[in-house]
């Protein structure tokens, strides 16, 4: 498969943990799920929405042996097997989907395996995601809609405009996959998926979209330099401010999006904040950073309100169900006037339990913390085990 160099220096990563082989030995078209065991090779990654209806093919406990053996293409739902057939076509041999990747009703193997996401998409060759599709049951690879054509006038015979674009959209890439025509723009567990993803090929119901760390551009010719979708590398000396107000926006962006398991607020950003906390270097503490706590407590409640059940603090934006604000620098807001210099406090401690192995996952517990007081900067290790803490003395 030829790429153009949006990654110089393509080479293969380790396989996931499982992922599904597109070629069995005996010619047919069918698949079966391949327990990886620190093999290396490039694969396609899925990004879709499991949309309402009936839940999408899984692999449970009770199914998994039946998995590594076979699996009959038809027995997908229309989606996945699109997928199939785009990866073949692209001579890809691996694809992971999350559903059949993942034993769906093992809690230690969805907690192992959703802690690996960022590693998963970072290093998968290329994303293919469903962007225009509402669930697993839609077919993918079929007719387009019917193309409209008009001639240009009079003073312009025999030069004629196409379109199959439905109006309302927008003319850029990254506008058509950010607005409500794309259903999958709406999903909680989509927004680290694109982030993380290397390139990603986007199908609509209209087009085509092509997007990757240097640009994104569509069949309709429309093409966008912006890189919103991408979390730059850290610069030798660069100041660590602009991360910290990337994963504010990041949070902002992420909190108006959907996710059927509310108890998945931070797991489904989990990737995210561990590409974050290498090029930081910081604590991470209940969806907030150490160092910038100063400016990560000073949110407000856009829409909707509290939890029903407890998943972190409440002075931590996860606590919340939809959407939050920041309050950025230069803004009137009396609490962000007097939290502005952050060298005039200091944290003393915190602790937190996970639920999970995963540092960026799910808490069970209120986190304790003995206040803060004035004082100078502080510098500490940052602890990497399941009781994390931290004490300033």
């Amino acid at each position: 498969m030829s790429l153009h160099d949006c990654c110089p220096g393509e080479r293969d990563f380790k396989l996931p943990t499982r992922i599904l082989d597109l070629e069995l030995c005996d010619g047919s078209k069918d698949l079966r799920l391949y327990e990886a065991q620190d093999k290396f090779g490039s694969y396609a990654t899925l990004s879709h929405s499991w949309g309402t209806g009936p839940k999408p093919f899984r692999t449970k406990l009770a199914s998994l042996d039946e998995r590594l053996c076979r699996i009959r293409l038809h027995d997908l739902p229309r989606s996945f097997q699109d997928a199939v057939k785009i990866c073949r076509a692209l001579g890809l041999k691996h694809l992971w989907i999350d559903s059949l990747c993942i034993i769906q009703d093992s809690e230690e193997d969805w907690a192992s395996e959703s802690s690996q996401m960022a590693r998963i998409y970072k290093d998968c060759l290329m994303m293919i995601a469903f962007s225009g599709y509402e669930n697993s049951h839609q077919p993918i690879l079929c007719p387009r809609p019917h193309v409209n054509t008009c001639e240009l006038g009079d003073n312009l015979k025999g030069v004629f405009f196409q379109s199959n674009l439905r109006s309302g959209l927008h003319d850029d890439p990254q506008s058509n996959l950010g607005t409500s025509p794309c259903p999958l723009s709406r999903r909680g567990w989509a927004f680290q998926e694109r982030l993380l993803a290397p390139r990603t090929l986007h199908y609509t119901a209209e087009q085509l979209i092509w997007e990757c760390t240097k640009f994104s551009v569509s069949e309709s010719g429309r093409w966008d330099s912006r890189q919103e979708y991408v979390i730059p590398a850290r610069v030798n000396g660069e100041s660590k401010n602009k991360y910290y107000s990337l994963w504010r926006q990041l949070v902002q962006n992420y909190t108006l999006r959907d996710l059927t398991y509310p108890d998945d607020r931070f797991p489904a950003l989990s990737g995210v904040a561990s590409e974050i906390q290498k090029r930081i270097d910081d604590i991470y503490i209940a969806g907030l950073w150490r160092d910038d706590l100063h400016r990560g407590l000073v949110w407000e409640v856009h829409r909707s309100g509290p939890a029903a059940k407890y998943r972190a603090p409440s002075w931590s934006w996860a606590s919340i169900d939809g959407r939050v604000l920041f309050k950025e620098k230069g803004n009137s807001h009396p609490i962000e006037s007097r939290v502005n210099h952050h060298h005039d406090a200091m944290f003393l401690s915190h602790h937190i339990h996970l639920t999970t192995s995963d540092y960026f996952g799910k808490i069970d517990r209120p986190i304790t913390s003995e206040g803060l007081k004035l004082n100078s900067d502080f510098s500490a290790p940052l602890p990497l085990d399941r009781n994390r803490s931290s004490r300033i003395l």
